[in-house]
């Protein structure tokens, strides 16, 4: 079934082989590795989704390696696959090939986080404000991670943002004040009584850059 599914063009008999394989359960499960390495990127976006059907972080290895696959569609089901998987280990290897891909493969994988606006991606922009690095080379990443929170009115991560908010480097003050900027965005957009009085502190007592920010926020 592996061997007729990795060199079938047909779409409904690829969905109809996929389910035949899904049916023998566990016993399944080492045909992916032959449906990966095809060089057709329907197969491999049929490996990406037998993986999620197989399920557990058992499959993370398989997902991470095709983050590096040339076809971006192939990347982007990877990235949803590895998010389903929900754990700080599937972050961390999302982290890890945003840090260590290409430009190209990083403004793919990048695109794919930030389309996701589902609510079950929350956790993972919770994940990169807490722990990628905003003065790096994912600081873009960072950036749209907080939109993404905003744009999601994900009011259970307000004090995270009030932390964001507050925090920058006084000897980078233009990147400290997009920084504020938006996150003070973020806040404005998920508008809540919690997201509010934040603006409103930080407006009425915060350190001038902070001020600044909030006050145009609000």
């Amino acid at each position: 079934l592996a061997e007729a599914l990795a060199i079938e063009k047909r779409t409904a008999t690829r969905q109809r082989l996929t389910q035949l394989l899904l049916g023998f359960g566990a016993a399944g499960r080492p045909a992916v590795e032959q449906l990966r390495a095809s060089a057709n990127p329907a197969v491999r976006r049929t490996a990406i989704h037998l993986l999620r059907e197989f399920g557990g972080t058992e499959a993370l290895p398989d997902l991470t390696a095709l983050l590096d696959d040339k076809e971006p569609q192939v990347q982007r089901e990877a990235v949803r696959a590895i998010l389903s998987i929900g754990t700080e280990e599937a972050y961390a290897e999302l982290q890890r090939a945003l840090a260590t891909g290409t430009n190209q493969a990083r403004e793919t994988l990048t695109g794919a986080l930030v389309s996701m606006r589902s609510e079950r991606a929350i956790p993972l922009f919770e994940y990169i404000v807490r722990k990628i690095d905003r003065k790096g080379p994912l600081r873009g990443l960072y950036l749209r991670a907080v939109e993404s929170l905003g744009a999601l009115k994900a009011d259970q991560t307000v004090d995270l943002l009030k932390e964001a908010l507050y925090s920058g480097e006084w000897w980078a003050p233009f990147r400290t004040a997009e920084l504020r900027r938006t996150v003070a965005a973020a806040l404005r957009q998920i508008g809540t009584v919690n997201a509010q009085r934040v603006l409103q502190d930080a407006a009425a007592h915060g350190p001038r850059g902070v001020r600044a920010a909030a006050k145009a926020a609000l």
